[in-house]
């Protein structure tokens, strides 16, 4: 019992040490709570959240400080702050519309002892696409034309990422 009661008074003691030994030896850290942003085509918006021990601030080029407007259809609505350990701190992300190919880009964050802590935007394609009717046609007809008569008919076309008025 003896053997046994002094085990037990050397684990604590050993636990205790184990938890007090790095505390003041860690290095700071920047976390972030998703790698990967999706965007439809349209204009939208994101948020992610960023946790940091410290100072903290984002680019859009890899070992820079700076945002540079590599993409000029991304919006970071904060590209620096100061974290604590406790803090979640959200940042919102906007991509403008999207008229053209898929499209990808890349930020960067940066402090706290990390670098080039990557976020990857992907956006949808924004070309103007057909859409046909359930039953395959691509237009229809509402209401009758008439020869050489005034008619309310109106013509549908289906579609989808239409841009303009």
């Amino acid at each position: 019992m003896k053997f046994f009661h002094k085990l037990t008074i050397i684990l604590a003691l050993a636990g205790i040490g184990g938890l007090t030994a790095c505390s003041d030896d860690d290095s700071g850290f920047l976390k972030r709570n998703l790698r990967e942003m999706s965007f439809s085509y349209v204009e939208s918006s994101n948020t992610f959240t960023i946790r940091a021990t410290g100072d903290w601030y984002i680019s859009d080029v890899p070992d820079s400080r700076e945002w540079t407007g590599a993409y000029s259809w991304v919006h970071v609505d904060r590209l620096s702050g100061k974290g604590s350990p406790d803090t979640y701190q959200k940042i919102t992300v906007t991509c403008d519309q999207n008229v053209s190919d898929e499209r990808t880009a890349t930020i960067y964050l940066h402090g706290c002892g990390e670098e080039n802590v990557a976020i990857a935007i992907k956006q949808e394609n924004g070309i103007f696409e057909w859409k046909p009717f359930d039953n395959g046609q691509r237009f229809g007809v509402l209401g009758l034309l008439k020869l050489n008569a005034e008619s309310e008919a109106s013509l549908r076309i289906p579609y989808i990422k239409a841009v303009g008025t």
